[in-house]
């Protein structure tokens, strides 16, 4: 069976409440939404019921179509699992690794730490750099269940990840701890990696705490 018009729909609308394109406790216009994919109110509503089955959205009386917040205790218990799951990972995969393994995530480093980049740039750069590095991992460490535990909850874990990287003081910090998870890899030590990936996931659980919070206290 074929993708219809309103799963394109979808997939693009939840790619940006994933990327923050569109912020948690925005509204979600049903017109606006219908004339920037040319179509009728009809496919968009569906895709509205399809985000909001799927916990993206919140469907308001009285005033309309909202983006989910991020739940506090839902990033607490995802970054928990990821903390058990990740730093075991980390520990396994650097008696794996390789320096062909090691290759793309140099390469990805290096365009990290290109200068001239504006902010978005940057901010794309790291993400993609930490994607690749966590996928090296879970690759490495040999156990598919962990990879399929964490790509279950992969759409709101890239939202936690960069409502983080939204604070100017959190880009530099993401690439320090990302350089040493990479080079504890690289020297092959299952105990620093293992210690690296958990400092890493820690100040993620720290700084999401300090983004949610700080939204809760402006909201009217």
């Amino acid at each position: 069976m074929g993708r219809t018009l309103a799963d394109e729909i979808y997939e693009s609308v939840k790619r940006d409440i994933i990327q923050l394109r569109i912020k948690p406790g925005e509204k979600l216009s049903e017109a606006i939404l219908a004339d920037r994919y040319n179509v009728s109110r009809a496919p968009i509503r569906s895709v509205i019921q399809k985000l909001q089955k799927d916990e993206f959205v919140l469907v308001k009386p009285q005033v309309g179509t909202l983006i989910m917040p991020i739940s506090l205790q839902k990033a607490r218990d995802l970054l928990q699992i990821r903390l058990l799951l990740e730093s075991h990972a980390a520990e396994v995969a650097a008696r794996n690794i390789t320096g062909r393994d090691l290759e793309p995530l140099e390469t990805n480093f290096q365009k990290l730490k290109r200068k001239g980049l504006d902010a978005e740039e940057k901010r794309t750069a790291l993400f993609e750099t930490d994607m690749l590095l966590h996928q090296t991992i879970w690759k490495l460490c040999g156990n598919r269940e962990i990879t399929n535990i964490i790509n279950n909850y992969m759409d709101e874990i890239n939202r936690i990840r960069l409502s983080t990287l939204e604070l100017a003081n959190r880009l530099i910090p993401s690439v320090h701890e990302m350089w040493a998870i990479f080079q504890a890899l690289k020297k092959k030590d299952p105990q620093e990696s293992k210690k690296a990936m958990s400092v890493h996931i820690t100040n993620i659980m720290n700084a999401i705490e300090y983004v949610i919070r700080k939204t809760q206290k402006n909201s009217p």
